[in-house]
Order: structure tokens, then C-alpha cells, then sequence
């Protein structure tokens, strides 16, 4: 039989308002997977929270006070933070080091809720290792991501310029997808113009119905949206 893990180890440092928030999170979820609460408990728990948890995690259901915290994880109702958050302190005022670690860890769950929880940290970049008890072929394997305030990124090498990606325009048509040219127009893949991460920003996409989409090119990592 053979276990496997997936590890991480790395810290952040946040802010001490931050911290308090983050510690009253996994408290609360430590809370849920406890058990199955009515929901007149769950109302009742809600009630408990701080000013702070319930600005960043309000009430959308009343049925569901807790949605916004279990959303945070793909098992929304046992919603278990991975690995450990261990509190240090930090030689800059009003400032936390934040020290991460688990060898049953769930890198994107820890990434989303330090996202959402603790956006003091923003931008940073942790590692993670996918490993196995008994070798075997393709056994071992890990990446790094990279955590911003939009997106979380999955980087294929370490040291990766994100923002120097290539990227292009698409667009779906009759004939199938084809690529925007800035000089001529709609054309095939070979004659599209290509951006860089850094200059979508100030680029504007072409009016089409479809809409047109930005598409990487070549895709050497993927990426996703991560809705808050």
C-alpha cells in the first residue's frame, strides 16, 4: 500500500488585524467539522462572530449563515483548514509572521483563504511537494503558485515572470476560433499579434459577438479566475 502526501511549508508575514480575523476563521471552521449544527445553532454561532467576520463573510441565505466560509473550501461541509497556521511574532509593529505548514495540505484551499482572509500578505508565492511513501514511477511531483488579490496563478517553473506571459486574442467564428491582428484584423493563429501579461491591462478588446477572449499562447501554465 502506498500513502501520499502533498507538503507545504512557507510563511507570510500579515497584518496583526489580519491575524485575528484569520484566527477567528479557523476557529469557526474547527467548529463546523465538529459536528452538524441546527440551524438555529449555526444562526446562533453566526451571532457570536466578530464585527470584522461578519463584514467580509455577511449572510446571503439565512439558511446558510456560514456559506461565505465553507465556500472557501471544495468540501463545503467539512471544511477543515490543511495544514497549520502558527502565529509568531514579527519585528515590524502591528505586523504577524504567519508560518505554514502540513503534509496533507491542500495548496489552492490554503492559497484561497489566505486570499480572502488575510490580504495583508498580497502578492506572494509558496511551494508544494506531491510525494508518495513507496517510490514508483511518476510518483513525485509539486509546483509553486502565486496568490494575488484577483487570481491565483499556477506556475510551471520557479522564478517564472508571470507578467511576461504571451498571450492573444480569440474570438470564435463561423470557421472556428481565430485571432486577432492588431493591423489587419481577424486572421489565423500564425498572424495574430502578441501581448505580454503586463499589457493586457491596457489593451482593449476588439468588439465581437462572441466576445473576444484573452487566450495564452503557448500554454506553458494554467490559471484561474478565483471569485471571492
Amino acid at each position: 500500500m502506498t500513502d501520499y502526501y502533498t507538503s507545504l511549508c512557507f510563511g507570510v508575514r500579515i497584518s496583526a488585524v489580519d491575524a485575528t480575523l484569520l484566527r477567528e476563521v479557523e476557529q469557526v471552521c474547527a467548529d463546523l467539522a465538529d459536528g452538524p449544527m441546527t440551524p438555529e445553532q449555526e444562526a446562533k454561532r453566526y451571532a457570536e462572530t466578530s464585527p470584522a467576520f461578519r463584514d467580509l463573510f455577511p449572510v446571503r441565505d439565512s439558511g446558510l449563515p456560514f456559506a461565505g466560509v465553507r465556500a472557501l473550501f471544495q468540501d463545503p461541509d467539512y471544511p477543515v483548514v490543511s495544514a497549520d497556521l502558527i502565529y509568531g511574532d514579527s519585528d515590524e509593529p502591528a505586523c504577524v509572521d504567519l508560518h505554514v505548514s502540513g503534509d496533507q495540505a491542500d495548496p489552492w484551499e490554503i492559497a484561497n483563504m489566505l486570499r480572502v482572509v488575510a490580504p495583508s500578505c498580497l502578492p506572494f508565492r509558496f511551494g508544494y511537494a506531491c510525494t508518495a511513501s513507496r517510490m514508483h514511477h511518476d510518483s513525485q511531483s509539486g509546483g509553486e503558485i502565486e496568490v494575488r488579490s484577483d487570481k491565483i496563478i499556477h506556475l510551471s517553473d520557479v522564478g517564472e515572470d508571470v507578467d511576461a506571459h504571451p498571450l492573444v486574442i480569440a474570438a470564435v467564428q463561423d470557421q472556428g476560433l481565430s485571432f486577432w491582428n492588431a493591423e489587419w484584423g481577424w486572421s489565423d493563429l500564425h498572424m495574430a499579434t502578441v501581448f505580454k501579461e503586463r499589457d493586457r491591462a491596457n489593451a482593449t478588446l476588439p468588439i465581437h459577438e462572441p466576445p473576444a477572449v484573452w487566450m495564452q499562447l503557448p500554454p506553458r501554465h494554467a490559471y484561474f479566475e478565483v471569485l471571492s
